[in-house]
């Protein structure tokens, strides 16, 4: 096959490709995909997940505190106050509560499940007191201590247990990296660009855990390094993370490293955000739905706890709730459905037939001349 040949096969094929292998298309039909794989990202991102009242915690404070002094040697107790005051900002008592732990420890032994997992808990718990102090007294550049203990407690638990709750430490332990290099060396980098290099999937599911089951619901640094994994292959969600970001400095929440003097600059200014109006559209609405489900679920635990019920010691504490469960993002009737792709396809190979049909007489007049006897 000539030269001439194949290059015009190679016009006609690169013209006639469907268009969402030269481009990536982002629409409902993209975000319901992208939700159905990743449901607890989305919970994530739009608030759709468990918080507890004020007084669910300081019911079982009160409780623990009583079964301790009893007790002293129920060593999850001490787990469970130290974290219920971590849960209400009290993380210099939360701190004081797991060293009492501490103090109950038997010695350290690998081959002893039980002891070791208790060992875990308390390197785990006290890491994250540590950074959650030094963030909530103003994450201050010139104290390092909180952070370096921090770091060297989670470490402590990783070498324990490396894969609890889906690597969710080791990712804790990069952040805190992150801090403590931003500080020393000056906000260099984002937290997504020192994130870059790890693997998807465990990164994704670590920061989406951070938020659903630690303290980073409102952590702006979190989001935006949430949006940057997704946006390798969930550009819908990606988008939806990157509008919680903005949702977050909007209502004065800031980036912990990052110049906060220096004015940001909005998603919306940058073109960060698909121009998709649907995508702007599901966030404010799964966002609503996330706050009036987080509310009526609040008002039914606060119905049960001020008459002295609670989840802890009640099983029928939940009886009465009815959770419908979080909306579904579907792909709506007739939207870019089997017949609508074919005939984009059909329309596009048309196209492509019609733009490469000049290259391909050209090579054949070409051939044919090239072809005539000379000197006739």
């Amino acid at each position: 096959m000539s030269k001439q040949i194949r290059f015009v096969i190679a016009v006609a094929f690169l013209v006639t490709l469907p268009r969402p292998a030269l481009a990536c298309l982002n629409d409902r039909d993209t975000l319901a995909a992208e939700a159905q794989r990743r449901p607890d990202v989305l919970r994530a991102i739009t608030g759709r997940f468990e918080r507890n009242p004020a007084m669910y915690y300081e019911m079982r404070i009160a409780r623990l505190k009583v079964e301790l002094a009893h007790n002293p040697t129920l060593l999850s107790d001490y787990d469970d106050i130290a974290v219920a005051l971590d849960r209400l900002g009290y993380d210099t008592q939360a701190i004081a509560w797991i060293d009492r732990k501490l103090v109950r420890l038997p010695k350290f032994d690998s081959k002893n499940h039980d002891i070791s997992e208790e060992w875990y808990r308390y390197y785990a718990n006290s890491g994250t007191f540590h950074v959650h102090r030094w963030i909530h007294d103003g994450a201050d550049s010139t104290q390092y201590r909180d952070l370096s203990v921090a770091r060297q407690q989670i470490e402590k638990a990783i070498a324990i247990k490396p894969t609890a709750h889906f690597g969710r430490e080791k990712y804790q332990l990069k952040v805190i990296d992150w801090l403590i290099q931003s500080r020393v060396k000056g906000p260099a980098v984002t937290l997504a660009t020192a994130l870059d290099g790890a693997p998807r999937d465990e990164c994704i599911t670590a920061l989406a855990g951070l938020i659903a089951l630690g303290n980073a619901w409102e952590s702006v640094d979190i989001y935006e390094a949430l949006a940057e994994q997704l946006g390798q292959e969930n550009h819908a969600l990606a988008d939806l993370a990157e509008l919680r970001a903005e949702e977050l400095r909007k209502s004065g929440h800031k980036s912990l490293v990052t110049d906060n003097t220096a004015p940001h600059r909005s998603i919306f200014e940058e073109g960060l955000i698909n121009e998709t109006p649907y995508i702007y559209e599901q966030f404010a609405s799964q966002r609503a739905e996330a706050d009036r489900w987080q509310t009526q679920r609040t008002q039914y635990m606060m119905g049960l706890l001020q008459r002295g019920r609670h989840p802890d010691t009640d099983p029928a504490f939940w009886n009465g709730w009815h959770d419908s469960g979080p909306p579904v993002i579907v792909r709506p009737p007739g939207h870019y459905d089997g017949l609508k792709r074919l005939v984009t396809m059909l329309t596009s190979i048309f196209i492509g037939l019609i733009v490469a049909a000049p290259f391909a007489v050209a090579v054949i007049v070409g051939r044919r001349k090239s072809r005539k006897p000379t000197g006739a």
